[in-house]
């Protein structure tokens, strides 16, 4: 995932957010929440497009129409066949089963980055425009955006059923991370050494990672009641320190010890 998208994202997003009302899914109660996310693509769109007349006046226009025509011809039809495609490999893979299907929106986060996100409020992955169409396995990288995000839809379906409130709290944060990486590297990736940082320099890497590292151990014995015990006991900042220590509890607690 590149740092060079709020390039593209500046050319593409007068066009990509046009066509939002067509591109959503929605459930009939959500109304109000999807209503948001359209006033604040409706943001976007005007934020950007002193931006993009800039870029078309610098004889640039011909690179816009590769970019949008790449998008629509190639990201979007894959997207949508990837998404029920991956979500029957994760149901077999982890014995589980998506209670329903998320909607999907083409557009850029509000991130701003090549990330993708879940948007819980409205059940939607958000896939933005990338230049992942660019490179030689740019299916595989958005394959990989979608396991992870899936994860998170999962993760809220579960919440959802357990009555729990979307994650705010900094272990909250890594659980729901920790999560989306379960689901996208699987249940045995290559084992790998991780400390918690000891001071407050937190980065991405420390998110995810230490994410993964902090629920693996936990989801492997028994993913519906690992990922129970750590949504109704997410981890402390001393816990955080000391991974561990709160893996070895959590797992006494799911097998009864």
């Amino acid at each position: 995932m590149s740092g060079n998208f709020s390039k593209i994202y500046k050319q593409v997003i007068e066009t990509i957010t046009g066509e939002l009302v067509n591109k959503a899914k929605f459930g009939a109660g959500r109304l109000a929440a999807y209503m948001v996310l359209i006033a604040a693509a409706a943001f976007l769109r005007a934020e950007y497009k002193n931006s993009l007349i800039s870029l078309e006046n610098r004889g640039r226009n011909e690179n816009l129409q590769q970019i949008l025509n790449l998008h629509r011809q190639q990201v979007e039809p894959h997207v949508t066949e990837a998404i029920p495609r991956i979500m029957k490999e994760q149901e077999k893979y982890f014995r589980i089963k998506y209670a329903r299907s998320p909607g999907v929106l083409f557009i850029a986060s509000h991130t701003g980055d090549d990330s993708g996100m879940y948007a819980p409020d409205i059940d939607t992955l958000i896939i933005p425009p990338t230049e992942a169409t660019t490179a030689p396995d740019w299916k595989h990288q958005l394959d990989e955006i979608i396991r992870h995000e899936l994860g998170h839809f999962w993760d809220d379906l579960r919440r959802e059923k357990l009555g729990l409130p979307p994650p705010k709290t900094l272990g909250e944060k890594i659980i729901l991370e920790g999560t989306g990486e379960y689901f996208r590297r699987g249940r045995f990736a290559q084992p790998f050494t991780y400390s918690w940082p000891q001071n407050d320099n937190i980065t991405p890497e420390d998110i995810y990672d230490g994410g993964y590292f902090l629920v693996r151990p936990i989801l492997n014995v028994d993913l519906i009641e690992g990922h129970q015990y750590l949504s109704r006991n997410p981890p402390a900042e001393e816990d955080l320190r000391n991974m561990r220590a709160y893996q070895r509890r959590a797992k006494d607690h799911i097998l009864g010890k």
